[in-house]
């Protein structure tokens, strides 16, 4: 009889203990994909910045030079143009592009997200079985 009141006492301490280690797994897991997903936008934000301040210094530089060029003639003032087009879609690729690598970042935080519930619910399972 008392060695099933230990062998039920290793086994409660041994559930508690399991539990603790499951907690703290999630903890870690949730810690680590809230500053993955915050270093990732915030790196983001911070090149999205840069390319916006980029873009409208090109795009201010080259709306002075058609000012000045728009007394010359009409072809300097046709190229003119032509270059604040290729701006904008480069701008809209730039846009695009960080929209795709977003998805990307988001997707991969997922799939470690699942990938750590696997290794969560293998370890549940491991003290289950044991």
């Amino acid at each position: 009889n008392s060695l099933k009141l230990e062998a039920a006492e290793r086994e409660h301490q041994q559930k508690i203990r399991n539990e603790l280690l499951s907690k703290q797994t999630r903890e870690n897991e949730a810690k680590l994909l809230a500053s993955a997903e915050q270093s990732a936008v915030e790196a983001l934000k911070r090149e999205t910045q840069t390319i916006r301040n980029s873009m409208e210094r090109q795009c201010r530089f080259l709306e002075t030079q058609l000012q000045k060029q728009q007394e010359e003639s009409s072809a300097t003032e046709e190229k003119l143009r032509k270059l604040l087009e290729e701006a904008n879609k480069a701008a809209s690729t730039l846009q695009s592009n960080q929209k795709v690598l977003l998805a990307k970042q988001e997707a991969h935080t997922l799939q470690q997200q699942k990938e750590f519930q696997k290794e969560i619910n293998a370890a549940q399972e491991a003290v289950i079985r044991s």
